[in-house]
């Protein structure tokens, strides 16, 4: 996604919240999921 590619070209080094509505009840799940999606994604643009 291209405002993750901003964000490590920028260096950005500060807080990125999610906002998580698939399962209201229990979101952790989906949020790990979407949390390291996320992490894997800044490791590949990073090399």
């Amino acid at each position: 996604p291209r405002f993750i590619r901003t964000l490590v070209k920028i260096k950005y080094d500060g807080i990125v919240s999610f906002e998580y509505e698939k399962v209201a009840k229990d979101p952790m799940a989906g949020l790990a999921e979407s949390v390291g999606y996320v992490k894997g994604v800044i490791a590949a643009l990073r090399g």
